[in-house]
């Protein structure tokens, strides 16, 4: 067990997360004091909107932002009616694409199952643009939109920002 003594700001908005490779020190064996008193280790915490876990898995972000923009989503289909299809895809590009697409470059070799759960939410904001329900194909409706598929928008987000500090 060992002891660490740490100095920083507001003890009710700083969090400690501790990342170790696998087989290493565990956050059991890791104890942090502030005046004398233990703070918790925590199992995810929140950086600049992007949450991050003991091994950096992604999962706590992407449900996090599942979670945000199916609500979005909800809210938005109580207006649709009123709403033409210009302004629909106005709105999922401001309010949808921009949660998913907030740091995504981070999100780069992330499993598959989390570019699942984010393409079911890209999914569901192309059926609102059009009006459709949730049986129907998105495929047809996402190239109409012009939206690359979550995955592809991750690689392309990389590839820009590796190009733009190349060059």
């Amino acid at each position: 067990s060992s002891g660490i003594n740490a100095e920083y700001g507001d003890p009710s908005k700083t969090e400690v997360l501790i990342l170790s490779p696998r087989g290493s020190a565990s956050s059991n064996s890791v104890h942090l004091f502030k005046d004398g008193k233990p703070t918790e280790v925590t199992s995810a915490a929140k950086n600049l909107g992007v949450y991050f876990d003991s091994k950096l898995s992604m999962d706590e972000h992407v449900l996090k932002v599942v979670n945000a923009c199916k609500a979005t989503l909800v809210n938005l289909w109580r207006i649709a009616g009123k709403l033409s299809r210009r302004l629909r895809t106005l709105l999922v590009c401001s309010l949808i694409h921009s949660k998913i697409d907030y740091c995504n470059s981070l999100m780069t070799g992330m499993t598959k199952s989390n570019v699942q759960e984010l393409q079911k939410v890209q999914n569901a904001a192309a059926r609102f643009i059009f009006g459709q329900r949730r049986w129907q194909g998105t495929t047809r409706l996402r190239k109409e939109l012009h939206f690359l598929p979550v995955a592809e928008r991750i690689e392309f987000k990389t590839c820009t920002l590796v190009y733009k500090c190349l060059n």
